[in-house]
């Protein structure tokens, strides 16, 4: 009898030990989504700042000094001085005072183009939209809205066409090879918050045979963009870009950014007629003027990026609105992780 006891207390002893061990169980936590935006929206926006540069020497190799670029915003203070030498195959651009430009940027700083290397000989090449055209671009203390970038090496801008190119039947095409650093000034002290790009994109004319856009005899400047006496943009360049960036973000970060040139429909586009701020300023001395936006962002194609950052190794399709018959004209898009899509806003 004693000994039964005695059993049948260790065995509630027993049950009780159990029934504790399975109270404290931790229950099973699903894992966190992964939804670490920035990385892309970084690169995205270096990309964007890096192409821009193309796109001013594109107006300087067009000699296409009273556009754009090259024209202050109504009210802004500073000065854009524009120095051309012909003898040395040099044209630069110098921002001085944080003059604002007709895309609403601020900038600082020298650019200049050299294009000494381009085929003059066989080619006449001169000029941007001529076959055998190429340039190299540097930049001097080159700042813009808070932004320095400093090439590690001078930017090359190559014109692919062939001699003699039909412009009907032939895209204009420029392979961009660029080293950037990017730097936010705040943020001087804090080198985490620096970015580096280098990559060599293809960009496409992809409107080359629209007479509105390059005239038949290719002896006027590319339009880039065309308006009429409202305002109102009537025909504008359509350019397109693939290739690959590799670089880092946040000072150690790395990335990789790639665009697929065998899939047309999913190359980075800009629509020089659109201009999601479509009016730079209004002025009313000594008559009403409305200053039209020169801001061009990136309004489709997409992206695939992968980060080495901590919680960002999954694979990541930066969208910037494809898949749409008539793109939208604004600076958004879409990151889509493990099969989820999220909405984001892009830098300007």
């Amino acid at each position: 009898m004693k000994m039964k006891k005695i059993t049948l207390g260790c065995s509630v002893i027993a049950m009780t030990a159990l029934f504790l061990i399975g109270c404290n169980k931790k229950a099973n936590v699903a894992p966190e989504q992964d939804m670490e935006f920035q990385s892309s929206k970084d690169a995205a926006f270096a990309n964007s700042l890096v192409t821009e540069i193309d796109i001013i020497a594109g107006y300087l190799g067009e000699r296409e000094y009273n556009n754009s670029f090259f024209n202050k915003a109504p009210g802004s203070a500073g000065a854009i001085t524009i120095t051309p030498d012909t003898l040395n195959k040099k044209l630069s651009v110098t921002y001085s005072g944080s003059v604002t430009c007709s895309d609403g940027k601020r900038r600082d700083g020298t650019i200049v183009l050299d294009y000494s290397a381009s085929n003059v000989a066989l080619y006449n090449a001169k000029y941007y939209r001529d076959a055998g055209f190429v340039a190299k671009v540097t930049l001097n203390n080159y700042w813009v809205e808070g932004w320095t970038l400093d090439d590690a090496v001078p930017f090359v801008i190559t014109n692919n066409a062939p001699f003699g190119y039909d412009r009907a039947t032939t895209d204009l095409s420029w392979t961009l090879d660029g080293y950037f650093s990017v730097r936010q000034d705040i943020f001087v002290s804090d080198s985490s918050k620096s970015m580096i790009w280098k990559g060599k994109l293809v960009k496409t004319l992809t409107n080359t045979e629209d007479v509105n856009i390059l005239k038949a005899n290719k002896q006027f400047p590319i339009n880039w963009a065309l308006y009429n006496a409202a305002g109102t943009a009537t025909a504008g360049a359509l350019v397109a870009y693939t290739g690959s960036v590799t670089g880092v973000t946040s000072r150690i970060v790395s990335y990789n950014m790639f665009i697929d040139n065998a899939k047309p429909e999913t190359a980075l586009v800009r629509d020089f007629k659109c201009a999601p701020e479509k009016v730079l300023a209004v002025t009313s001395t000594p008559t009403v003027v409305t200053t039209t936006s020169e801001w061009h962002p990136f309004i489709s194609g997409v992206a695939s990026f992968t980060s080495n950052g901590a919680g960002t190794t999954e694979p990541r399709l930066i969208d910037f609105g494809s898949g749409e018959a008539a793109p939208a004209c604004d600076n958004a898009g879409f990151v889509t992780i493990k099969g989820i899509t999220y909405a984001i806003d892009f830098k300007k």
